[in-house]
């Protein structure tokens, strides 16, 4: 597979790429308040990749730059290993934060704990200027799986440069994003509220809360007004919601009105 900015020579062959610059790939470096090392990269991206994770960050409240494109990296990175290799990574990983717990301790969330966070978080953030304005440290912080996984494209030849490979995994999950919407929707998690609500969570990660109050009429859903029967709402193997009564409510219509806001929480 050629990359998105390989040059063909005309002869049917293309160019052989060089390694990234190392000022784009920065040795990890570790902050005073933490044990962990921070690895880094330098990007520039195109306006037009950069307004693709723009929108990224603007579908949910939770998301930033760095989560997006953290989150592109991780999609494009199942094209080149195995489930296998991924499961056996995340278990890894699990099993690490269960060893430093036992070696470190567990923290408990009291008060003091929160200050003490956002302290530190406050000092990271003057270090992290500090080491850039050195050189040291570049505007996108990476775990050490994703950052392996861009030298990894680089040495390659696929692609030359951190840029390259961010372009090419925002397109791919662009992509992937465009399939999902041609496929039926799934709820994969349904939590029943109060006054006939419902929170819903899809298998593309749309979530929120549906009010059903105005749609509880007909001989399958008037049985619904019992609240304690309207609880036992619960998930078929469609990912379609249902009650024990056979009532189903579609979940293209809950998808719509989270999307378009009606309902949405």
């Amino acid at each position: 597979m050629r990359g998105a900015h390989d040059s063909d020579t005309g002869d049917g062959m293309t160019k052989p790429r060089q390694q990234a610059p190392a000022a784009m790939m920065f040795p990890p470096v570790t902050l005073a308040d933490d044990r962990r090392p921070v690895w880094s990269v330098q990007v520039e991206l195109p306006a037009d990749i950069e307004a693709e994770v723009r929108r990224g960050v603007e579908r949910s409240e939770l998301s930033s730059w760095t989560v997006e494109i953290h989150g592109a990296l991780y999609v494009y990175r199942r094209l080149f290993h195995t489930r296998e290799e991924l499961l056996a990574e995340l278990r890894e990983a699990v099993e690490a934060g269960a060893r430093s717990g036992e070696t470190h301790g567990y923290m408990e969330a009291t008060p003091e704990f929160w200050r003490e966070l956002k302290e530190r978080g406050r000092r990271n953030i003057k270090e992290f200027d500090r080491l850039r304005g050195e050189g040291r440290l570049g505007n996108l912080l990476l775990p050490e799986e994703l950052y392996d996984f861009v030298a990894e494209r680089i040495a390659s030849g696929e692609h030359k440069t951190p840029t390259d490979v961010i372009c090419a995994a925002v397109l791919h999950q662009r992509e992937e994003r465009e399939k999902q919407k041609l496929l039926p929707r799934r709820v994969i998690h349904v939590y029943p509220l109060p006054q006939y609500q419902l929170f819903v969570e899809f298998d593309d990660g749309v979530s929120g809360i549906v009010d059903l109050a105005g749609d509880l009429y007909g001989p399958m859903f008037e049985p619904l007004k019992d609240e304690a029967f309207f609880r036992k709402a619960f998930l078929d193997e469609f990912g379609t919601v249902c009650w024990p009564n056979g009532a189903d409510y579609a979940p293209d219509a809950m998808y719509a009105d989270l999307t378009v806001g009606r309902h949405s929480g």
